[in-house]
């Protein structure tokens, strides 16, 4: 048996927590209207497990969004801190997906594929030409 990788996401002030098993079915990044709702920015990155691959841990609050195309998407976030850590969606069946920012090293997700690219601020295609620095100063 090979081992797999276990990892865990967690909400900002730590009450809510993802541990996932192995590598995820699918990660992607997102610019629909809901996901930028849910992140506060104009693209979102997430990863899904099987259900089986996921353990949660914390009362979440949930929440119904109705998503583009007439999807919807069941919320589960923090009732403490607000972050939004887990969901569930019609369109992935017996998929979980989970924040990829929510991983305290979220280095491993690749994302295949970036969705609703039509929606995408035109400040995304121009990140690599914006200053960067190692940390946030004054």
């Amino acid at each position: 048996m090979t081992d797999q990788p276990l990892r865990t996401a967690t909400c900002g002030c730590g009450a809510l927590s993802v541990r996932t098993t192995g590598a995820p079915e699918r990660a992607m990044l997102c610019s629909c209207r809901s996901c930028q709702s849910r992140t506060g920015s104009g693209i979102s990155l997430s990863a899904y497990w099987t259900e089986d691959q996921i353990v949660t841990r914390g009362a979440a609050t949930e929440w119904v969004r109705d998503c583009q195309d007439g999807r919807q998407a069941l919320h589960r976030f923090c009732p403490t801190c607000g972050t939004t850590l887990w969901w569930t969606m019609d369109v992935f069946p017996g998929l979980i997906g989970v924040a990829g920012g929510a991983f305290a090293d979220g280095d491993f997700l690749e994302p295949a594929k970036a969705y609703w690219a039509s929606l995408r601020p035109g400040w995304v295609d121009r990140i690599r030409t914006v200053e960067t620095l190692d940390r946030q100063g004054t």
